[in-house]
């Protein structure tokens, strides 16, 4: 290899491991972002049942039934959030 065609190989290797590297941060970024729609998805989900087993506590004396045996579970701090 002469000279030129060996800086041009190190050239060509160095923009490979730019893009390489560029790829992998997109690649943490797109899993950022899924973990953090997958956290807001959970939450989502936990306020919804959460919501309607409270409304169905207005037709359904056993939803009352429900929510009791399940503060019943918490521990003792997260049962004082729900003696208010």
């Amino acid at each position: 290899m002469t000279g030129t065609a060996l800086e041009k190989a190190e050239t060509q290797l160095a923009n490979a491991e730019k893009k390489l590297s560029q790829k992998k941060a997109r690649l943490d970024d797109l899993k950022a972002r899924q973990k953090k729609q997958a956290r807001r998805d959970d939450t989502r989900q936990k306020i919804l049942l959460g919501s309607t087993l409270q409304s169905l506590t207005k037709t359904d004396p056993k939803a009352q039934n429900i929510i009791d045996f399940l503060i019943s579970q918490m521990s003792e701090k997260d049962r004082m959030l729900f003696s208010k």
